[in-house]
């Protein structure tokens, strides 16, 4: 795993074939089009393991992806960063979150990005999560939802609504949709 600096991860997104209005776009949680919609996760956060591999594993098989924290110390009781900093010195690494916000992970590294997606959710924090196109990239919001982009996308959706870690968030409102049970189809 490697650290990377804005600039680097700009670099990165722009060799996967992601500019920066793609992945702007993903942080609006009311974007519609072309984007399916945002899934909310909040009722869910005492579960962040689960709810960071069920992310990682719709994100499919990736021969490296990129985790760029993009929002941080939005919510002060959530954030800490002691044990961040703790995780990220085990790797070798002790520049500061704002120096090297980006995370690059190599294709053996998938336990790595769960580790990592669950402190972004565990802390409030804000990441984009892109590997190289067409394969999935997602943002996870402070605000605890998470939208994903790609050719498999709807997928994705569809998925992780079955898995009752995620419901539907309202484009319009914010409210959260649960899943149609099986009595309703």
């Amino acid at each position: 795993m490697f650290f990377r600096t804005p600039d680097e991860c700009r670099a990165l997104a722009r060799g996967f074939g992601w500019d920066d209005e793609a992945l702007e776009a993903l942080r609006s949680p009311d974007t519609t089009a072309p984007h399916p919609p945002a899934l909310s996760f909040g009722h869910a956060l005492a579960d962040s393991f689960r709810l960071a591999h069920a992310i990682a594993r719709e994100l499919g098989e990736f021969p490296g992806c990129v985790l760029w924290v993009r929002e941080y110390g939005i919510w002060p009781s959530l954030d800490n960063r002691h044990l961040y900093y703790r995780v990220r010195q085990s790797y070798g690494d002790r520049r500061s979150l704002a120096d090297a916000p980006g995370h690059e992970f190599v294709d053996h590294e998938y336990a790595d990005l769960v580790l990592f997606l669950e402190l972004v959710i565990r802390m409030g924090w804000g990441a984009a999560v892109f590997s190289s196109r067409p394969l999935p990239a997602c943002f996870v919001s402070h605000d605890g939802w998470v939208r994903f982009s790609g050719p498999d996308a709807d997928a994705a959706v569809r998925e992780l609504q079955a898995s009752e870690l995620f419901v539907l968030r309202e484009p319009a409102t914010g409210a959260d949709t649960p899943a149609p049970s099986p009595a309703d189809a």
